[in-house]
């Protein structure tokens, strides 16, 4: 099983407020993983930015996962 149809079977085991609570944390997560990402980036630590940039979009892929769930 991939990561995406993962997400979508325990995304599909909430209810509306928890889809809702769950997309709005992982926007929050999303945006500081990417900043961090660009931190680590112009500092020279490539290796910590793809680690960041990897969170940054599974957080993305999870957020528009619930969105399109409460849709």
């Amino acid at each position: 099983m991939d990561d995406e149809a993962y997400y979508e079977t325990v995304l599909d085991q909430l209810d509306e407020d928890d889809l809702e609570a769950v997309a709005s944390a992982a926007a929050t997560l999303h945006s500081a993983a990417a900043r961090l990402e660009e931190y680590e980036a112009e500092n020279g630590a490539t290796d910590v930015a793809e680690q960041y940039g990897d969170i940054a979009r599974r957080q993305e892929r999870i957020e528009r996962l619930a969105v399109e769930k409460t849709e």
